[in-house]
């Protein structure tokens, strides 16, 4: 008897230290890009089909920090890929808010990451299987002054659910004021429509 009161003792100790353990594991570093493509990539000088057959998609986007250009531009690209007879929009925030369906949603960086955001991938595209592979480069405008981090991401889109998923790395040569010496990598998911969010999630640290 003493023996199983020893062995139960043993076992809720190593729950409570592994629980202890769980609960000091940081949390990863969270933050989102909401934003709209700027070119069309069907007609972009930059898109091109390879020697092997692929066609290599150049995509442009952006969100944040809009002005009054930025918003006419919203307002159109909306008119474009919105439902016949859906209510017009003024803004870009607008779009952002309906295009991914997420109330009070602005365009721009949240998160552990702040800010505005330019956006630069190249897709490829196999047409024999369908496959496509996604890389490129976002940059982020903090908020504060020439606050700047450069995030490359390299993965695979999904056309038929419209979504995207891959791997990030900070470029820590690239950043600057408050993001200069910013590093980290990890995950990325989200959509792959005109209007989209993508989510990143890994581990960043000055």
């Amino acid at each position: 008897m003493k023996k199983l009161v020893l062995l139960l003792s043993v076992i809720a100790l190593l729950i409570i230290a592994t629980g202890a353990v769980s609960a000091a594991k940081p949390a990863p570093d969270t933050f989102t890009i909401t934003g709209y493509t700027v070119n069309d990539p069907f007609t972009d000088p930059e898109t091109v089909v390879l020697p092997n057959g692929h066609t290599r998609y150049h995509i442009l986007a952006q969100g944040g920090g809009e002005d009054a250009e930025d918003n006419a531009f919203c307002a159109f690209l909306w008119t474009q890929v919105a439902e016949p007879g859906t209510p017009a929009i003024s803004t870009c925030d607008q779009l952002c808010t309906i295009g991914t369906g997420q109330p009070n949603q602005v365009c721009g960086v949240s998160g552990a990451l702040n800010g505005r955001f330019t956006f630069e991938e190249w897709v490829d595209v196999n047409p024999a299987n369908g496959k496509a592979k996604n890389e490129g480069v976002v940059t982020i405008i903090g908020a504060a002054p020439a606050r700047r981090a450069v995030v490359e991401f390299k993965g695979e889109v999904d056309q038929a659910a419209l979504t995207v998923s891959g791997k990030f790395k900070v470029d820590k040569k690239q950043g600057a004021g408050a993001y200069n010496d910013l590093k980290g990598q990890g995950d990325y998911t989200g959509g792959a429509a005109y209007v989209f969010t993508v989510t990143f999630t890994g581990k960043l640290k000055d």
